[in-house]
């Protein structure tokens, strides 16, 4: 079997890479020279109260507080810097970490339960219970109702995943992936699952929409 540098770009220009997030950001960059995956957080369309039901910022760097406890991600990369708790603790790393990038701020929140909510060539295929407690329900009203309004949008992948979360204020989104490398919560898939990591792949080629700011 041949390794990836070993590939003929030629030879694989469209296949669909499947795979962890470091195999397949190699293989676009191999064959695509596409130099990363953008995450998409939260669709700008979506940064609405009723979806987010928390204090939420896209902020660059000089405009992280430098106090108080927050949920702080770097979004500009995916699976980079996170922390959950007071930043005053992580004040040293925060002069570490890349200050061209842009960061999430939200406020922290109880989470009661998480689910992970698959669509696939635009319809909900599935929602798996992934953390807390498993009988506390989302409002699957509200997530059709944000997965009608985000396929709306030029740039929506057509294949994903929109991880939400229940809180006391009842539910509301954590994050949205295009489907690559997502993690499989479910035990049971049709066919047309590897339609979505087609979609998935497809998506960053014809997009890979950089994130935004809130304004």
């Amino acid at each position: 079997m041949k390794r990836l540098n070993e590939v003929n770009v030629d030879d694989v220009s469209d296949a669909i890479p499947i795979g962890s997030i470091e195999f397949v950001q190699t293989w676009l960059k191999k064959v695509h020279n596409i130099d990363r995956i953008n995450p998409i957080e939260i669709p700008f369309i979506l940064r609405k109260n009723e979806f987010l039901k928390r204090d939420y910022k896209i902020v660059s760097y000089d405009e992280i507080p430098k106090s108080g406890s927050f949920f702080i991600k770097d979004v500009s990369q995916l699976k980079g810097f996170s922390y959950n708790g007071n930043i005053a603790h992580i004040y040293d790393e925060l002069e570490s970490i890349d200050k061209s990038h842009l960061f999430q701020i939200s406020e922290m929140v109880d989470i009661k339960s998480e689910y992970r909510v698959y669509i696939i060539n635009g319809k909900i295929e599935t929602i798996s219970h992934y953390d807390g407690n498993p009988m506390i329900l989302p409002d699957v009203e509200l997530i059709n109702k944000a997965n009608i309004m985000w396929s709306l949008q030029k740039d929506y992948p057509k294949s994903c995943t929109i991880d939400v979360m229940v809180t006391d204020k009842g539910t509301s989104i954590i994050e949205c992936h295009p489907f690559i490398s997502v993690g499989l919560y479910s035990t049971l898939w049709g066919a047309n699952l590897l339609e979505a990591y087609k979609d998935g792949i497809n998506y960053v080629l014809k997009y890979n929409t950089k994130i935004n700011g809130w304004d």
